[in-house]
């Protein structure tokens, strides 16, 4: 959640949320799940053998930005 995200795996564009993936092997995985405006979901998956590995991620969005002058002294 939402849709629409950019889901990468191991640094490869594999789609966009939501996504199904039914050609990973097994073994150890980076998932990277973005969307401008959230923040940038990152895990290590691990997906085993003859097994089916489910990630559900709720994206957060990202909060305001704020920038402080300040000026000491004279």
């Amino acid at each position: 959640q939402p849709s629409g995200a950019r889901v990468t795996v191991n640094g490869i564009l594999r789609g966009y949320t939501p996504l199904l993936l039914t050609t990973v092997a097994p073994g150890a995985h980076s998932v990277e799940i973005a969307l401008p405006g959230h923040r940038t979901f990152t895990r290590n998956v691990e997906v085993a053998p003859g097994q089916t590995t489910v990630v559900n991620v709720r994206l957060q969005p990202r909060g305001p930005s704020w920038f402080f002058g300040l000026h000491i002294g004279d």
